[in-house]
């Protein structure tokens, strides 16, 4: 049986108690689903709805996630900008696990100090002990572009952007594949400056294309999978470089994961309420439909 968990809709930040508006909406969608969905709370000291960046040692000591070590997971998560709660997730999990990354960011800035983001998280699974294995699926060409680079600002007070001699992102462990070429990329997006394309195309020997992605070539582990609805190409999320694949091409991931691994645990995330306007609806078809194909790979 999977135990399906959805974050406690609220945070504590300013002094006083903030409702998620997307968590809500989701709750909303799931009881009228008849859905029976258990609470995991998610109550933080800092304001996370302005995408600040926690200590891990803070989460670790407030959060309880015994629930999740009790049986495959699937946890309904929040918009993109708590997508750091994953590794926490994949924390939970200890025996060998190989993570699955579907996302149309990769979300490996390399990390300082003692903090985790849900931009860099990837960075910090890469370091458990437990995960020897990450397979990035979906990944734009231009979210890697920014992954190569350090981003400092000029004389002007301008943002600059400087290659990386050694991009961490690129280690032993890191399988990556995008969700087009570069040929692709540059060819559709109009505005592309030729140093980015450049970039970009000179570590093509790290990554492949995701139609090239071999179910069979994934470690003899457990795996688990994290989702952001973002990857999907008519689920807009306002973030730049927005995915480029079909809510069907997921499905048939999901699918193709679960027909050869077994699938410790999953969360899904990108749900935003606030920036889905009048779409708001369909997004949540959208999100539930990627839960409930998760659920059945899972069973």
């Amino acid at each position: 049986m999977v135990g399906v968990f959805r974050i406690e809709a609220g945070s504590c930040g300013r002094g006083f108690y903030m409702r998620d508006p997307s968590l809500h909406a989701l709750a909303k969608y799931l009881e009228n689903k008849g859905e029976e969905v258990r609470l995991l709370p998610w109550l933080n000291g800092r304001c996370l709805e302005e995408g600040a960046m926690e200590s891990i040692a803070d989460i670790e000591e407030r959060l309880d996630f015994s629930p999740l070590k009790e049986e495959p997971f699937i946890v309904l998560n929040s918009s993109g900008i708590f997508h750091h709660r994953t590794y926490f997730f994949v924390k939970s999990i200890a025996d060998g696990t190989t993570y699955i990354h579907i996302d149309a960011h990769p979300d490996f800035f390399e990390q300082v100090q003692d903090e985790v983001s849900f931009g860099k998280f990837v960075y910090r699974i890469c370091q458990l002990s437990h995960v020897p294995q990450v397979f990035l699926l979906g990944i734009t060409p231009g979210s890697l572009y920014d992954c190569l680079t350090r981003r400092t600002k000029g004389k002007s007070g301008i943002e600059e952007y400087y290659p990386l001699e050694q991009p961490p992102i690129f280690n032993d462990g890191m399988h990556m594949f995008l969700a087009e070429t570069v040929d692709e990329w540059e060819n559709r997006v109009t505005n592309q400056r030729p140093r980015e394309v450049q970039l970009v195309r000179s570590y093509a020997s790290h990554y492949k294309r995701l139609d090239e992605f071999d179910v069979h070539t994934l470690p003899p582990h457990k795996v688990y999978i994290s989702i952001d609805l973002d990857v999907i190409e008519d689920f807009k999320t306002g973030w730049n470089s927005e995915g480029r694949l079909t809510l069907d091409d997921v499905v048939r991931l999901l699918k193709e994961v679960g027909s050869q691994r077994e699938i410790g645990g999953a969360d899904i995330c990108g749900f935003d309420a606030k920036r889905s306007g009048w779409k708001k609806q369909k997004y949540l078809r959208m999100m539930y439909t990627v839960f409930d194909v998760l659920r059945q790979v899972m069973t």
